[in-house]
């Protein structure tokens, strides 16, 4: 009976309060893009969901986009992960997931850029060899708010 009434509140709260985004859950280590913005799913054309991939879907939804992973330790990204341009966008690594920065050539290289996005959440991951772990750039006072809980910068 908890349970259920548990499952009642949070649809609710989703269409009524802020909304529900997509379930983007990575579940590969690769770095290839989204095959389709228009169609809601992290989908790569090898049919998984990448990093790369989940944000780019989570900056073109209008709800709140919670990125997840499923069974994924080590992301080696080969270029700059796109930033996150989207209000509401959470990141939760789960204490397990590490971004590594070591395989992109250049200078200055940012892990996470959030870009005129408020309200972004980034749980558990560590974030190493970038020369920026996290960057946030706004041109509104409003849109300064971050949240790093449980993750590590190296």
């Amino acid at each position: 009976m908890k349970k259920t009434l548990a499952l009642i509140l949070a649809l609710i709260i989703c269409l009524f309060a802020a909304g529900c985004g997509p379930a983007l859950v990575v579940d590969s280590a690769g770095d290839q893009p989204d095959s389709n913005l228009t169609d809601g799913v992290c989908k790569t054309v090898n049919n998984d969901c990448t990093l790369r991939a989940a944000i780019m879907e989570a900056n073109v939804s209008d709800d709140i986009s919670k990125i997840s992973f499923k069974n994924i330790t080590t992301i080696n990204p080969v270029s700059p992960l796109p930033p996150i341009t989207n209000n509401n966008a959470q990141i939760d690594g789960g204490g397990n997931v590490n971004i590594n920065g070591s395989a992109i050539e250049g200078d200055n290289v940012i892990g996470i850029e959030i870009k005129d996005a408020k309200n972004v959440y980034i749980q558990g991951v560590t974030i190493s060899h970038f020369y920026w772990g996290i960057s946030i750039h706004s041109h509104t006072e409003a849109q300064r708010t971050i949240s790093l809980a449980h993750g590590l910068l190296k």
